[in-house]
């Protein structure tokens, strides 16, 4: 979508204040009232002369600053009035050498193209320049602007090679005047990258964006207006690219300035509330969404500005379209169409986007013969005005390609997809690497899974099994789009927006692999889904992983690492306090958003910065990775079995890892999330006959197939919704007894720990010099529950370990943080919260001191932004292993935030746990510890627990939440000897030996 016409002229109209002033006192004063922002003063005084003034050239000069004064605050009419008055002076009394005849040329062309009368505004815009080139130097400013503007009218005729060209000679202009204007160069950048935009050649665009705001960072351009123009255009193609949070932080910012700077740029103004719209819109936030869409209509429908209506009511209808309400989407899209159509007419850049968002309004009804006879107009109306390669195009062609798919004509629809893609793709090369130019990777990937799910047809259809090949390299080439997809995006709720339609590529890819698996059981298939598998685990783990071993590896300087840690840090700070406020347009909300932004942009270009001049952290970071199964396979020691899953709704994939051996099994379990949300209530609400049920039930879809009872030791990969699940209490046999004591759990005959993914997602930066740290706040008078049992937990364990602890008011996140990467094993006693909105938000409660609210909650997001040496994390808190379910992620929990931040293993809690049993397994635990590898360990632990337990304690809520996620390694504990008992025990050795020959 390319919004930014309208926002690029006035840019211009803004860029440049009158510089070659006349000395003539109502000039003076004109300038001075608007200096001091009395621009109603100024127009009064300038009436008064008019009316005064008999000598020709002053009524001229008057004329000219009125036109000017009300282009400027976007009163076209009276612009074009004025302007059109001084016109005839002009021509009758031979004053076209003026520079101010210049000026009423140029503000004309400006208002023309405002009413959407092109035609016109070429005409005087290039009236304007052929006089301005006449008399005023070649690099003039006023010149500069005139020929960004020819390039803006080129652009919105279609015109984009010319559009390049009059933008590309204005910043040759700009840069090569003996007297540069930094004003004017800033000016130059934003037109061409606004051109660059328009042909979706977005990261030229960028290029060019981040060019114009370096003048402002060596403080060289002085116009903070431009800024807002720029961040509006960033936004704009960051949307594009899906980086809908990124794009929202500058729409917000761009919106912040406009108020402050120019409250009267409706254009503006409203150009952005729309492109937030539009943001919330692609976040699912469709209220949100219509809130700014008609804020933006209201007020362009109170401006003069009616030729943007139509654009403003095409992203409100695209609204509704997005939430499925298509009688009311295609009620606003025909109004949108029937106001270009009399504006801007029907052969328009928007004429064709209105075209195909209709179309998919009937191809949503099934009309698809309806919808393809209004994509066939848009094709025509694109090509003839940007040819063939264009986002537009490419969307009609993959629009027709669904049509024929829904029709189950796929042969035409392969036909349309291959279009669809040329359309995109800007390389010549026959064999493109996906970092090539490419006008819109998000909407190639749709391209590429519709594809992909054609081929499956077909497949079907004819049993033929060359569509499997070509389906499986299909989906193998995707994934490689993927990979430059995720690699380009800086926040995770980026990569986010796009996993759906990546995590459908993968469902597709593996579904080919099987099916070809059970044809030929060739064991290049099982590698290949064991790919996928592991892709959609390591989905957003790999940057953050990558990067952190890339900085290890490549001894980046200390102070680059310092500054990008206190960036992070400042802004977890910010983003707290933000998250603490309750108006979201509040004025100190504003401000500490505004923060944020500056912040982030310093932190990504600090990023930029340290890519750019180390080049082997840069390779290092984005180095494409591949995990190995026969590697693994070779790693696993006699009776353990590694189980992969990949789930998508309710199918079932897993592959099976043991010594000698692999297995690739696909189920589909019917209702699978509800039954997954009913084993863990029948759990919660002591339901023994539907839990016993489930639980059989899910042992013998999920492990049996895979003969688990030959194995020991089970390593469980699980995926979206598996992760719900706590194997250890599935039931290998049918239950006999209903009472919970006598059934048969999987805990008693198999170790389970559980991992992300294969690979190791864990990276220690050094080797702790201490043992034990144990953290347990006081909850006395609070709200909050005194969890006695944890805190005797951390006492017992701390003095076998000879430990330390933080306590009470001690235990604070600022003592936390300067120990924290010093200890072996970390423990919390406390309390913990997860945030369903957003997880990085979930904390861990270090004090109920409702004061102090940053130093008595420890974040989610700040454990991540740490660096721990840890061996083990201890999570004695309830709910620390829930969250958000993330897909590509796995659980958006505080256990991940510790695995980001570097320990090897976390003992978590699925759902709250009663206090007294979560202390008795941990005290367990640790004793086992010292013979036992840690998953070992813990199922000796819950074996203990049981054994002790009655009917009623035997029930797994009170022991089966508990899991090791992680390494399950064995942990060295030795505890460190006080030094004064080791001096002491010296001394009695000396003093043993010396008696001892004095014996002999």
């Amino acid at each position: 979508m390319k919004k930014l016409l309208i926002l690029s002229l006035a840019f211009h109209c803004i860029c440049y204040a009158q510089n070659a002033k006349q000395n003539t006192n109502h000039i003076n004063i004109t300038d001075s009232l608007i200096e001091l922002g009395e621009v109603d003063k100024a127009i009064s005084f300038l009436e008064n002369n008019l009316k005064l003034e008999l000598r020709v050239q002053k009524k001229f000069e008057c004329l000219a600053l009125l036109c000017n004064i009300h282009k400027e605050n976007r009163n076209l009419s009276l612009a074009l009035k004025y302007g059109h008055l001084a016109l005839p002076i002009v021509l009758n009394n031979k004053l076209d050498s003026l520079e101010f005849y210049g000026d009423i040329l140029y503000n004309i062309a400006v208002s023309k193209y405002r009413f959407g009368e092109s035609d016109s505004a070429f005409f005087y815009a290039e009236a304007a320049l052929k006089q301005r080139n006449k008399h005023l130097n070649p690099t003039h400013p006023k010149i500069i602007q005139n020929i960004n503007a020819l390039g803006v009218f080129n652009k919105s005729a279609g015109n984009i090679k010319d559009c390049i060209k009059y933008q590309e000679k204005a910043l040759s202009l700009a840069l090569n005047s003996s007297s540069i204007d930094y004003n004017s160069v800033v000016s130059s950048h934003f037109s061409l990258g606004n051109s660059y935009e328009a042909v979706n050649n977005l990261f030229l665009a960028q290029e060019h964006f981040h060019k114009a705001l370096n003048y402002f960072t060596d403080s060289l351009a002085t116009r903070e207006i431009y800024k807002a123009h720029i961040y509006n255009s960033l936004g704009v193609t960051l949307a594009a690219q899906k980086d809908v949070e990124s794009s929202q932080e500058y729409y917000l910012e761009a919106l912040k300035l406009f108020t402050e700077l120019s409250p009267q740029s409706v254009s503006s103004i409203s150009t952005i509330q729309s492109n937030i719209g539009n943001n919330f819109t692609n976040l699912g936030s469709f209220d949100e969404a219509k809130k700014y869409h008609e804020k933006a209509i209201r007020l362009v429908e109170a401006s003069d500005y009616k030729n943007e209506l139509p654009w403003k009511y095409f992203n409100l209808g695209a609204t509704y379209l997005e939430n499925n309400e298509h009688i009311k989407a295609l009620d606003i899209l025909e109004k949108s169409k029937a106001l270009n159509d009399e504006i801007n007419g029907t052969k328009n850049e928007l004429a064709s986007m209105l075209l195909n968002h209709i179309a998919m309004v009937y191809l949503n009804e099934n009309k698809n013969n309806k919808a393809r006879v209004l994509l066939a107009e848009s094709l025509e109306i694109t090509k003839t005005i940007f040819g063939l390669k264009d986002y537009n195009l490419a969307e009609a062609y993959y629009l027709q390609g669904l049509s024929y798919f829904q029709d189950n004509d796929y042969e035409k629809c392969m036909s349309k997809l291959k279009n669809a893609a040329e359309a995109l793709i800007l390389s010549d090369k026959q064999e493109t690497n996906y970092k090539d130019a490419i006008i819109s990777r998000p909407l190639l990937l749709s391209i590429s899974i519709l594809k992909e799910k054609t081929l499956l047809e077909l497949h079907n259809k004819t049993e033929e099994i060359n569509y499997l090949h070509l389906l499986l390299e299909s989906a193998k080439k995707t994934n490689a789009l993927n990979e430059v997809i995720v690699d380009f995006y800086f926040h995770e709720s980026a990569k986010i927006s796009l996993f759906n339609e990546i995590d459908e590529n993968l469902h597709l890819g593996i579904q080919a692999a099987k099916k070809l698996y059970d044809i030929d059981k060739n064991p290049e298939y099982i590698e290949q889904a064991f790919k996928f598998f592991e892709y959609e685990k390591a989905f957003l783990l790999k940057q953050e992983i990558q990067n952190t071993q890339a900085k290890k590896n490549t001894n980046l300087p200390d102070s680059l690492i310092a500054k990008e840690n206190q960036l992070k840090r400042e802004i977890s700070d910010q983003q707290n306090l933000i998250f603490n406020e309750n108006d979201p347009e509040s004025e100190s909300s504003i401000k500490i958003n505004s923060k944020i932004f500056r912040l982030k942009r310093e932190l990504e270009s600090l990023l930029k910065k340290i890519e750019r001049e180390h080049p082997k952290y840069y390779a290092l970071k984005y180095k494409n990775s591949q995990v190995d199964y026969k590697s693994i396979q070779k790693n696993l020691s006699e009776g353990e079995i590694t189980i992969e899953y990949y789930q998508y709704h309710d199918n079932v994939y897993s592959i099976s890892l043991s010594k000698d051996k692999i297995t690739f099994h696909q189920d589909s379990i019917g209702q699978l999330s509800n039954k997954i949300f009913r084993i863990n209530q029948a759990i919660r609400n002591s339901s023994i006959e539907e839990y016993s049920n489930l639980a059989y039930k899910f042992y013998t879809r999920l492990l049996k197939p895979h003969k688990t009872d030959e194995y020991k030791q089970i390593i469980v990969i699980p995926s979206k919704e598996l992760y719900y699940l706590s194997f250890d209490a599935f039931l290998y046999e049918k239950a006999q007894e209903l009472k919970y004591n006598h059934l048969d759990y999987l805990v008693n005959k198999n170790v389970i720990s559980y991992k992300n993914r294969v690979a190791n997602n864990y990276f220690n930066n050094a080797t702790p010099e201490k043992l034990y740290l144990g953290i347990k706040p006081s909850f006395t008078n609070t709200e909050f529950a005194e969890l006695n049992g944890a805190y005797q937990e951390i006492n017992s364990i701390s003095k076998k370990l000879n430990g330390d602890i933080l306590i009470n008011e001690n235990a604070s996140k600022s003592e936390l943080f300067k120990i924290i990467s010093n200890y072996k094993i970390l423990h919390f006693a406390s309390h913990s919260e997860p945030n369903k909105n957003n997880s990085a938000y979930s904390k861990i409660i270090l004090s109920a001191e409702t004061g102090d609210t940053i130093n008595s909650k420890l974040y989610a997001y700040e454990i991540q932004n740490s660096k721990l040496n840890t061996e083990l994390v201890v999570l004695s808190t309830c709910n620390s292993g829930t969250g958000d379910l993330i897909k590509g992620e796995g659980l958006a929990s505080l256990a991940r935030s510790f695995n980001y931040a570097g320990a090897k293993s976390v003992l978590v809690s699925l759902w709250a746990l009663p206090d007294f049993s979560t202390s008795k397994i941990i005290n367990s635990f640790f004793e086992e510890l010292s013979n036992k590898n840690k998953s070992s360990a813990l199922q000796q632990a819950k074996i203990n627990y049981l054994k002790k337990s009655d009917e009623h304690l035997s029930n797994p809520i009170f022991w089966a939440g508990l899991i090791i996620t992680g390494d399950k390694s064995s942990l060295e504990i030795k505890p460190e000897i006080d030094s004064k008992l080791y001096y002491l025990l010296t001394v009695l050795l000396i003093l043993g030996l010396l008696f001892w020959r004095k014996s002999v």
